[in-house]
């Protein structure tokens, strides 16, 4: 809880990061900064350029700020201002007003600007000029009175250097008269470029992210799962179902509830889906279609993602000129292959790594296919994907603007919507050759492909906004009812606890710095605690389970570390059975000790031919170090002796291979949110998750001669109607039916039909009444 009581990492790319959303700027505690640049730039490129009024300092192609003139610290050239064009940012950028900032021409070396980190100031035009208000966002700020001032503090590297200066916004402005409106139409999670300015000639902010974590404890998780955070574009928080928040679990009606089964909130891509979000939010929606085959390969052809389309033809008339029967008969077994995605429009078949070795024979580009009772066509790659056009719809983007424009015609990316068309038709040759298609798409934002059902926290910033998600949010509250769990100590942070602690993924960090942080923490609890008995005893347990950071592939998380200390914390004065179980399922423990993702001998030889024995290593350490130890012990914790006065070993290497194989199947949690990641990191703060087909299904003998699991009846033993008896265990899904314990896919729930599923009459049923057990409010 300390950690994340005082996480306060300011994310300068002012968007959702993979575990975590930015403060809503209009919400209290949201950050603001007056100079210009920050460490986040590194990387990227800064182009200065003459203007009248000084020179236009911008951040990949984005105007970032005006300066009056514009020098480098060590030019002693004598010429009245730097050299034009692009710079790199070097690595030091100071965050603070007239903070150092280096920089350095294409091939050359790094300088200081003259005054520093420059204040932010951009004109009026440049909000409103289509070029740019695609990426430059306005916010209209109250007085400059209404934010406190959070000074930076000295991040120590080579140099020390300050970062992390900003305004804090001492109250919410969502209802604000001059910036309500703007405030609710904010895309949710991005709020990149985004300027405040402030009355009274006080001048221009800019936004800075400071990033927020939730609330979602055990006894008390998120009520939506974390669907705010996940719609933000962030990964879901919800908590997997385990053994140690199963008890608290509860059911979400929310319409934005999520967690790694279900996402109510999703989007089906067709025309009218297209419709609705340009009457939403005004951008051009379009389905691409009219695609040539210029430069697209056979569908024969290896090494190559093949599109094929549906096409209202019939069977009779799907045919090609010339395609013989061996080459459709080949084609179809290689769409029998593709892993179907339920889009009933499209077909993509991967042939990546696959082995062709059918016939392939004649004009196969642009063929048609008679497949599954339907006929369906070789496509451009791209073709009825789903874009966002707006960019095309600016005058200097493409070049049939201007000319409509010069004759008095209508904008021709615009005239689609105006008839109510919502699939653009890339015109035929010669006004369109694939080149100008294929230099282009980088230009627009992708959606998905027609036909695909698409969540919303995947649609492109802009079209996140609350009218979007209003309108396409499930009416029946029954359809989205997701379980919702949290996990202990997942507080959320204070923003008044200012500048203490950052994460992995910042651009500031300082490897040493960050590895150093967790072993702070620790001493900063533990020294001033009022506990000191519980931290003592917390530490030597640490001594004997021990997890190290030399084992763990990234040493410069914190949270993962702190959260595998607290068990012993938790547990100082408990049952040492508990500490064992949580260090079992712990997958730092799995991790330290390399059973992670070990699988029985079964699985591997049926999967790869090769004998490969599960590891070994947790099953000798937990009796070694961790229980038993090497000999027996009598009670009065003397070594027993055999008749021969030699020590009476606790196990032998049959008994570590008998465990080893008891170990197997055990796996990270999916990722999710709300908790410190590394990028690509897997999840290392859920107890671990059991992948049954990994498992080894064989019997097992325990140190005494007995098989483990023993007290437990085979399924073959139970009684009929068992379901029904006293002592029955039912797990609450949701409105997701596949069980917790299984990992089969989606489809099996339609295909097996030995799966019953009947629905409980709500006012009759007893069993109904006893598993809901529902109380007078509700």
């Amino acid at each position: 809880e300390y950690f994340r009581k005082r996480y306060d990492y300011s994310h300068f790319l002012e968007k959702s990061s993979f575990f975590s959303r930015p403060r809503h700027p209009c919400d209290k505690f949201s950050r603001w900064r007056k100079y210009a640049f920050t460490s986040d730039d590194y990387q990227r490129v800064l182009n200065v350029k003459k203007i009248s009024s000084g020179f236009l300092l911008s951040v990949d192609g984005i105007p970032r700020t005006i300066v009056k003139s514009f020098k480098l610290i060590y030019d002693t050239s004598g010429d009245p201002h730097a050299p034009l064009g692009d710079y790199d940012f070097c690595w030091w950028t100071e965050e603070k007003l007239e903070g150092y900032v280096s920089i350095a021409p294409k091939g050359g070396d790094c300088d200081g600007i003259d005054g520093g980190n420059p204040e932010i100031f951009l004109k009026s035009f440049y909000f409103n000029d289509p070029i740019y208000k695609e990426n430059l966002k306005l916010l209209m700020l109250p007085s400059i009175k209404l934010f406190s001032t959070n000074n930076a503090y000295i991040q120590p590297q080579e140099i020390d250097f300050a970062i992390g200066e900003s305004r804090v916004l001492k109250k919410s402005i969502m209802k604000f008269k001059k910036s309500k409106k703007t405030c609710a139409s904010l895309p949710k999670g991005d709020y990149s470029n985004l300027y405040g300015k402030l009355p009274n000639n006080q001048g221009y902010m800019i936004y800075a992210a400071h990033m927020v974590l939730d609330n979602n404890l055990m006894h008390d998780p998120l009520p939506d799962g974390g669907g705010e955070t996940y719609l933000s574009g962030a990964k879901c928080p919800n908590v997997a179902k385990n053994f140690l928040n199963i008890d608290s679990c509860k059911l979400s009606t929310s319409k934005n509830a999520c967690s790694d089964k279900a996402a109510s909130l999703a989007l089906k891509l067709n025309d009218d889906t297209n419709r609705q979000l340009y009457a939403l939010t005004g951008r051009y929606i379009y389905t691409i279609d009219g695609l040539r085959l210029d430069h697209v390969p056979s569908p024969c052809e290896l090494g190559v993602t093949h599109r094929w389309v549906r096409v209202s033809r019939s069977q009779l008339k799907c045919k090609t000129s010339g395609v013989q029967k061996p080459t459709r008969k080949s084609l179809r077994e290689k769409l029998d292959s593709y892993d179907w995605d339920g889009n009933k429009e499209i077909i993509d078949v991967d042939l990546q790594y696959d082995s062709y070795d059918g016939a392939c024979e004649g004009d196969t580009k642009g063929m048609f296919l008679w497949y599954n009772d339907q006929c369906w066509k070789h496509s451009h790659p791209d073709s009825l994907n789903v874009y966002d056009f707006t960019y095309w719809t600016i005058p200097s983007t493409h070049p049939g603007n201007a000319v409509a424009a010069s004759s008095g015609k209508p904008n021709p990316i615009k005239n689609w919507a105006n008839q109510n068309l919502f699939r653009l038709i890339f015109p035929s040759q010669p006004y369109h050759n694939m080149a100008f298609w294929e230099s282009n798409k980088q230009n627009f934002d992708y959606i998905g492909k027609l036909g695909e059902e698409v969540s919303f926290a995947d649609l492109p910033s802009h079209l996140r906004i609350e009218s979007v998600a209003n309108a396409f949010s499930p009416t029946d509250k029954n359809i989205g009812a997701v379980v919702v769990c949290g996990s202990r100590n997942e507080v959320s942070n204070i923003p008044s606890f200012n500048n203490m602690f950052v994460d992995e993924s910042t651009y500031l960090k300082d490897d040493s710095g960050l590895e150093k942080q967790k072993k702070n923490i620790w001493a900063m609890v533990v020294m001033d605690g009022n506990d000191q008995l519980r931290q003592r005893v917390a530490w030597a347990l640490s001594q004997i389970l021990v997890v190290t950071p030399n084992q763990i592939e990234v040493k410069t998380l914190t949270e993962i570390y702190l959260n595998y200390y607290d068990i012993f914390v938790r547990h100082a004065f408990g049952n040492y059975y508990d500490i064992l179980k949580e260090v079992t399922y712990s997958p730092m423990m799995a991790e330290m000790l390399s059973f992670l993702n070990s699988k029985s001998l079964a699985y591997i030889f049926s999967d790869t031919g090769e004998f490969a024995y599960p590891d070994e290593n947790f099953a000798r350490e937990l009796m070694q170090l961790f229980s038993i130890g090497i000999y027996k012990l009598n009670i009065d914790g003397t070594i027993k002796r055999d008749k021969n006065g030699k020590p009476i070993p606790s196990y032998q290497n049959s008994d570590i291979q008998t465990f080893a194989r008891a170990w197997t199947g055990f796996t990270n949690q999916i990722e999710r949110g709300n908790i410190e990641h590394g990028w690509y990191e897997p999840n290392r703060m859920d107890p671990m998750r059991l992948v049954g087909r990994w498992r080894d299904a064989f019997p097992k003998m325990e140190l005494h001669g007995n098989y483990i699991g023993d007290k437990y009846p085979l399924c073959s033993d139970l009684q009929p109607k068992h379901f029904l008896s006293k002592g029955a265990e039912y797990r609450l899904l949701g409105s997701h039916p596949q069980p917790d314990l299984h990992s089969q896919p989606d489809w099996w729930l339609n295909l097996d039909k030995s799966i019953k599923h009947f629905k409980l009459d709500s006012s009759k049923s007893k069993l109904f009444m006893n598993l809901c057990n529902e109380s007078a409010d509700g």
